[in-house]
């Protein structure tokens, strides 16, 4: 989870109920705390080198101290949602679902698709699942409303075969809404099987 701080309780409710109905397995849950002058460095100007924390310690770490599987799930929201996305095109092998909720891909759109269907990427990008939602077009914006509908559409006409994608409009909900609502259905969609 980035921005663990937000996310920890409702992520720890969601996947006990979804546990209890069979619909996850069971997780173990890593909060990652970005604070705010951190969260701008490890998910904008510094992205690289917090990418490598992930791969190299995070997850080894993870790996190697707990029963896991090769099921890792990278959430973020907002922010933390277009590094989501980000990360999936420019570096698809460090998790396995993406859950992204309110990612602003506001003018990176299609040089995010572009690298989703690379051929460099898409041997890596078949193997991957991506859920992402985004909030209402009076709450999101005009601009980063049409760039979500922009991806959607290229996605649709043509992305890498297996790749597993599904994108959800919460109409009527807000920006600060959406995370609780996309990280839910996001592990119930990336577990579906």
């Amino acid at each position: 989870l980035l921005d663990g701080e937000r996310h920890l309780y409702h992520s720890v409710v969601a996947s006990e109920l979804l546990l209890k109905a069979k619909q996850v397995p069971e997780l173990i849950i890593v909060a990652i705390t970005n604070s705010e002058g951190m969260r701008q460095r490890n998910l904008n100007t510094e992205s690289e080198s917090f990418t490598l924390f992930l791969s190299r310690e995070l997850i080894t770490f993870v790996d190697n101290n707990y029963r896991t599987t090769d099921s890792n799930t990278l959430f973020g929201h907002s922010l933390a949602g277009f590094y989501t996305v980000n990360l999936l095109a420019n570096t698809p092998g460090v998790f396995v679902n993406y859950i992204a909720a309110s990612p602003p891909l506001d003018g990176d759109d299609i040089e995010l698709y572009n690298k989703i269907v690379a051929p460099n990427n898409v041997n890596e990008i078949r193997k991957k699942k991506l859920y992402f939602t985004l909030g209402s077009k009076t709450e999101e914006g005009e601009d980063i409303t049409n760039a979500m509908n922009n991806f959607v559409k290229l996605l649709g006409e043509s992305s890498p075969q297996g790749f597993d994608w599904h994108y959800e409009f919460l109409d009527g909900d807000t920006h600060i809404t959406t995370p609780y609502l996309t990280l839910f259905e996001g592990i119930r969609y990336v577990f579906k099987k």
